[in-house]
């Protein structure tokens, strides 16, 4: 090929290193040992453009890669707990196995992905995400809706966090939702339809709790 298509801001220099005669086959592998090598080297990866690329097994605890852009690649079984991916684009993705734990994840657009339901999330924060077309195989619902206030309200149901309603920096137990949001008839609103939704999913959490 005639030239790697990955591409880091600050940092081109250190991962055309790791790229420099890599063939075809091998991209993928020689992309997943350089990510992680500069991780490792505590890089800051900011504006990350990725494409057709898969990455197995990488471990990117940590890492730091905001307003990135990554497009037709496959994640499977990789590590990205407490990474910051904040005001990234994920476009036609496809996440197995991933863990996102406490990752920031604030502003990020899973455009047209495949998020699997083995996939961790348990204290992530995902302010203003958006799932747009998105396939959601974890207990991950948006409300796709906006209060006057101007938040955006989820409900979760991650590994050990429970059964959670999410709206900006707020994230509580529904008992804790309910009395912050009590009189206020648009944000009950729209817990209960979100409540009404994975009802209908059949969560097992939500099944006993009346809107």
């Amino acid at each position: 090929m005639d030239k790697p298509y990955v591409l880091i801001d600050k940092a081109g220099k250190e991962l055309y290193t790791y790229l420099e005669g890599a063939e075809e086959g091998e991209l993928s592998e020689v992309c997943g040992k350089a990510l992680q090598s500069a991780n490792d080297n505590n890089m800051a990866l900011d504006k990350l453009l990725l494409e057709d690329d898969a990455f197995v097994n990488v471990n990117l605890f940590g890492l730091r890669a905001i307003e990135s852009f990554v497009k037709g690649c496959r994640f499977y079984d990789c590590k990205l707990g407490e990474s910051t991916l904040c005001y990234s684009v994920f476009e036609r993705c496809d996440f197995q196995g991933v863990d996102f734990t406490r990752a920031d994840l604030d502003c990020v657009v899973f455009m047209d992905c495949i998020i699997d339901e083995d996939c961790k999330f348990a204290g992530a924060s995902i302010d203003g995400v958006n799932l747009l077309y998105s396939s959601v195989g974890c207990r991950w619902l948006d409300g796709g809706m906006r209060t006057s206030g101007g938040y955006r309200f989820f409900l979760t149901d991650f590994g050990d966090e429970g059964l959670r309603i999410k709206a900006g920096c707020r994230n509580f137990t529904l008992e804790k939702a309910r009395e912050h949001w009590d009189g206020d008839e648009e944000s009950v609103l729209i817990v209960n339809t979100l409540l009404k939704r994975a009802a209908y999913l059949e969560w097992p959490s939500v099944l006993d709790i009346r809107p």
